[in-house]
């Protein structure tokens, strides 16, 4: 199912549990600190946003 990094594959996990629970938000954003972070199992509802990236919107 989830290969390494493990710890990404957890939060991407925690996230889609969330999103499919009680909330049912339209998606979630994922932020990474590398910028080339490859999660395979993400899903269409998750976007994945490399930390500097997030920062050039603030």
């Amino acid at each position: 199912m989830c290969r390494p990094p493990a710890r990404s594959c957890f939060l991407s996990l925690g996230l889609r549990s969330f999103l499919d629970g009680g909330l049912h938000a339209p998606f979630g954003v994922l932020v990474t600190r590398d910028d080339d972070v490859m999660l395979p199992d993400v899903g269409p509802r998750i976007v994945v946003l490399p930390l500097s990236s997030a920062l050039l919107l603030a």
